[in-house]
């Protein structure tokens, strides 16, 4: 049995990440009996959803004690947060490297990489075995900045493999648009308010924000809350979410993943273009609408009201989408695949 350590941004209370590694968790025990995953989490306990955990403090010892890494979706590499985020993450690659520990990456989001060094140290992913990213954009920057070694492929995001059937969803529609907000610059929260209101009363609908980072989005959803008199709400665990979204009219998110598992419930959405990610994935269902943070109040009723009245349209048009991005699944998974045959090529 091989331990394969997951690396991502797990263990942050982020809804998008622990959707990712649920899904990841999901298809190596169902595809892989012979690879045990272990995952780096951020919190100090001893397992999540089954697997084993070593915590980030223990990053460097825990490394010692596996047989490869994996770092499983995201936008981990890039510097716009921070460089620091992005030298850490480096460095987890050149120090397995560096103990003969086989790397891959599966369903990575790319940047943006603003600094020079970033530029220059994103260079050590050419020590990574295979790679898939989500979406071609992020391959085209990686071969910009010189990472040409890896076998790499493009797939999906890892959240759209997420087999939301094992979850007893209820039928109940209710007249509720869900809405899931983050700070941002540029971000004209004013203009978002009015549009909501507008909304409100004139479709008779209730607002809930779901707070997806439980840290980042907690003060502008309780502004967003008050201001329109809508709800808000905290999530525990991955199914409140899904029954959450399930019984939505509407989802308009500035936050990547509930977007995502609107498509997977085939619920309409709306996309408000915060970051390159937002934009990619919302290019691969044309007829949903997408915004821009410094948007007119008049786009975004606009948006709001097309979506609500041609909503029957819309999810049919995502369940064709949603069938041929599925069909990616292997190439997404295909580093992992890669992995397990080097491994075991001789079973």
């Amino acid at each position: 049995m091989k331990r394969l350590l997951l690396v991502g941004y797990y263990g942050f209370d982020n809804l998008g990440d622990e959707l990712v590694l649920l899904s990841t968790l999901e298809f190596i025990k169902a595809h892989y009996p012979f690879i045990e995953p272990v995952v780096l989490y951020n919190k100090d306990i001893d397992k999540i959803y089954g697997a084993d955990v070593i915590p980030r403090k223990n990053l460097v010892s825990g490394i010692s004690r596996i047989d490869g890494i994996c770092f499983a979706g995201g936008s981990i590499l890039q510097d716009v947060t921070s460089l620091n985020s992005l030298l850490y993450y480096l460095g987890i690659i050149l120090f397995s490297s560096l103990l003969k520990k086989p790397v891959i990456m599966i369903s990575q989001g790319i940047g943006p990489i603003n600094t020079f060094i970033g530029e220059k140290l994103m260079k050590l992913i050419n020590l990574v075995y295979s790679l898939s990213l989500r979406d071609i954009g992020s391959k085209e920057l990686l071969m910009k900045l010189g990472v040409n070694k890896p076998l790499m492929y493009v797939g999906s995001d890892l959240a759209l493999f997420y087999n939301p059937g094992k979850v007893e969803i209820s039928d109940n529609l209710e007249d509720k648009i869900l809405v899931s907000v983050r700070p941002f610059p540029g971000f004209d929260e004013d203009v978002m308010i009015s549009a909501l209101k507008e909304a409100k009363e004139r479709y008779s609908v209730n607002l809930c924000f779901l707070v997806s980072h439980k840290e980042e989005d907690l003060d502008i959803s309780k502004r967003f809350t008050q201001k329109t008199g809508g709800d808000i709400f905290f999530w525990d665990n991955i199914e409140d979410v899904i029954n959450s979204i399930s019984s939505s009219k509407l989802v308009l998110g500035v936050r990547l993943h509930p977007l995502i598992l609107s498509a997977l419930l085939e619920v309409p959405f709306i996309g408000i273009a915060y970051d390159p990610k937002v934009r990619a994935f919302l290019s691969l269902f044309p007829k949903m609408q997408l915004l821009e943070l410094t948007g007119e109040e008049e786009d975004i009723e606009s948006a709001i009201i097309s979506s609500l009245e041609d909503r029957e349209i819309l999810k049919s048009h995502i369940k064709d989408v949603k069938e041929k991005l599925l069909e990616k699944e292997q190439e997404t998974f295909r580093p992992i695949d890669e992995l397990y045959n080097l491994w075991y090529k001789d079973r």
